[in-house]
């Protein structure tokens, strides 16, 4: 019986216990049916990349981003590229488009020979050299975190990456290279316990 209770005290239960009937008819259908289904909803986020707001995450997992870079030199940066995205709120697959394009793929002397994975210049002259390949890419996230997408930021032209492409590479179809890149980069996404959709923007 119900909570080890009589006919009679259910009975009595059901005037005196608030909600007790409603609890009781319940127990009664799963006595019926055998089972109790149950739903569960989960908050799913979409996959994105939005080249009007690069402040805009991209949502990958971990195991996402390891497995679209499947192949690559890069794909060593997986946990990078998503820990700079949480870090930096700079979405992951920008990142990943932006060291594609300056490093041929992690292939070019530039990052063989000084772990540069963004063309980035020294102060002293020549091109700047780092530990590895992962302490550049957190230089770059923070960079243009700080330099680039926020209003203060000496090179701030708004958060899309047409924005950053006026100061960060002047000329050229530098912006147009990484969308391409982006696009690629998503094309090769598949959906996860976590995401399951893809957005992506015009452009």
């Amino acid at each position: 019986m119900f909570l080890g209770l009589s006919e009679l005290s259910v009975s009595a239960a059901m005037r005196i216990i608030p909600g007790y009937y409603e609890d009781y008819t319940k127990y009664l259908q799963r006595e019926v049916t055998g089972h109790e289904e149950i739903v569960i909803k989960e908050d799913v986020k979409e996959v994105t990349y939005n080249p009007d707001n690069l402040r805009e995450k991209s949502n990958l997992s971990k195991e996402q981003i390891y497995n679209i870079l499947e192949g690559n030199n890069l794909q060593e940066l997986a946990d990078e590229y998503y820990e700079m995205e949480q870090k930096y709120n700079v979405n992951a697959i920008f990142l990943m488009a932006l060291n594609m394009e300056e490093s041929g793929h992690g292939s070019s002397s530039l990052a063989v020979n000084n772990n540069n994975l963004g063309g980035i210049k020294s102060r002293y002259g020549g091109y700047a050299s780092f530990d590895s390949w992962a302490s550049c890419l957190e230089y770059i996230a923070s960079l243009i975190d700080e330099m680039y997408l926020t209003e203060t930021g000496a090179y701030y032209n708004g958060t899309s990456i047409y924005g950053v492409n006026v100061k960060y590479c002047i000329g050229g179809n530098w912006a147009e290279n990484l969308n391409t890149i982006a696009n690629e980069l998503i094309s090769k996404v598949e959906p996860n316990i976590n995401t399951n959709n893809i957005k992506i923007h015009n452009f």
